[in-house]
């Protein structure tokens, strides 16, 4: 493996209705003031996520990025050694730990019950809790089946391992489930570093401490309210786009 001084990591952001959190802006200067590796920057502004996360993909690739760092746009509060953390793990793809911003604030970092499941069938109440398969913080660092792509570094070589698209809505299911599901499939490991959380910024942030809280007092609630969200935000994305995938291209900003 390449010195991280040698690495090139391209740090990607899509930017929707809301815009960018002013937490993200800050995690982000502290990043780039402290990284190691060769840094740049995309934010795709006001597209639906997959198109974004497409764009964001072939630009890394086709630019001679070592990495593509995918991240939400209201994350708030990593680490600032996040990265060379991520890459001196030495995985194709590796997550930090992440969550859903609203109650009941489920993890997004889970293994399947079994090899014969597929994340295409995926429903929230599968990994609602420890006892569906979902991780809580502090466990190190996990292979997993599922991720989230809040704070997700890819090795740029998987794209040519995964066949495109890499990210997309076709299956019924959201664009990170997508993409792991398309990893597993390929062979391609996914892994999180629970002990790294992502937190949410925003009007309402969802602090590590809060999701550590709820891991302890809050399991076996009915989720299938929010089984029905999920589908709804589905429905209405193939509603408006259909399953085009193709999207613009991204603005690029240079490596620092």
């Amino acid at each position: 493996m390449k010195p991280v001084e040698e690495m090139k990591v391209l740090l990607s952001t899509q930017c929707g209705a809301n815009g960018i959190m002013p937490d993200y802006h800050i995690t982000v200067c502290t990043m780039v003031a402290t990284a190691k590796c060769q840094l740049g920057m995309t934010l795709i502004k006001s597209q639906p996520v997959p198109f974004a996360q497409n764009n964001h993909a072939r630009i890394a690739r086709d630019d001679g990025f070592d990495y593509l760092l995918l991240m939400d746009a209201d994350t708030t509060n990593c680490p600032s050694d996040i990265i060379e953390r991520f890459i001196a793990w030495d995985k194709d793809v590796v997550s930090a730990y992440s969550y859903n911003r609203h109650f009941p604030y489920m993890a997004n970092v889970f293994k399947l019950q079994n090899e014969t499941e597929s994340l295409y069938d995926l429903k929230p109440e599968r990994h609602s809790g420890p006892n569906g398969g979902a991780l809580t913080v502090g466990q190190g660092l996990q292979k997993v089946d599922m991720v989230s792509t809040q704070m997700l570094l890819i090795k740029t070589e998987v794209f040519s391992k995964v066949e495109f698209p890499w990210f997309s809505y076709e299956k019924n299911i959201l664009p990170d489930a997508f993409f792991c599901q398309k990893c597993r499939d390929a062979g391609v490991e996914v892994w999180c570093d629970t002990d790294y959380v992502a937190e949410h910024g925003g009007l309402n942030p969802i602090k590590r401490k809060h999701l550590i809280a709820y891991h302890e007092e809050v399991d076996g609630k009915d989720y299938s309210q929010y089984d029905e969200q999920r589908d709804k935000k589905v429905n209405v994305f193939k509603s408006r786009h259909g399953n085009k995938i193709e999207g613009m291209t991204a603005r690029k900003v240079g490596v620092t």
